[in-house]
C-alpha cells in the first residue's frame, strides 16, 4: 500500500472516530436534558442559600428574555415582616427567619 493510501485511511478513520464521539455527546446531552426536565424541585429541609428562589428567578427571567436579579426582597418576605411588626414581636425572635441563612432583617433598614 502506498503512503498516500495509508494517510487517507488514517484521515477517514479519525473522521469516523470524531463523528462517533460527536454523536455520543449529542445523545448523552439529550438524555441528560430529558432526565433533568423530569426532576421536580421540592423545598425540603433547609434550603440554606435560597437555591429554589434562585432557580425560580432564573426561569422567570429567561421567560421574559432578561437577566435574573436575585433580590432577597419578595412578597412573602414582606408579608412576614409586616405580620411580625404588626404584632410587636421583637425582631430578635424572627430576624433570621425571613431569608436564607446568612441573611438577616435589620429594623433600621426595614
Amino acid at each position: 500500500m502506498s503512503p498516500i493510501t495509508k494517510s487517507s485511511f488514517a484521515k477517514v478513520g479519525r473522521g469516523l472516530w470524531f463523528g462517533a464521539l460527536a454523536v455520543a455527546l449529542v445523545v448523552a446531552a439529550q438524555i441528560a436534558a430529558q432526565r433533568g426536565a423530569q426532576v421536580e424541585e421540592y423545598p425540603h429541609g433547609c434550603d440554606s442559600f435560597g437555591y429554589l428562589r434562585m432557580a425560580q428567578e432564573i426561569r422567570q427571567a429567561a421567560g421574559r428574555g432578561e437577566l435574573p436579579r436575585f433580590n432577597l426582597e419578595s412578597e412573602h418576605t414582606r408579608l412576614l415582616i409586616d405580620l411580625m411588626r404588626s404584632r410587636d414581636v421583637s425582631p430578635n425572635l424572627w430576624d433570621e427567619m425571613i431569608a436564607p441563612h446568612a441573611h438577616h432583617y435589620f429594623p433600621r433598614a426595614n
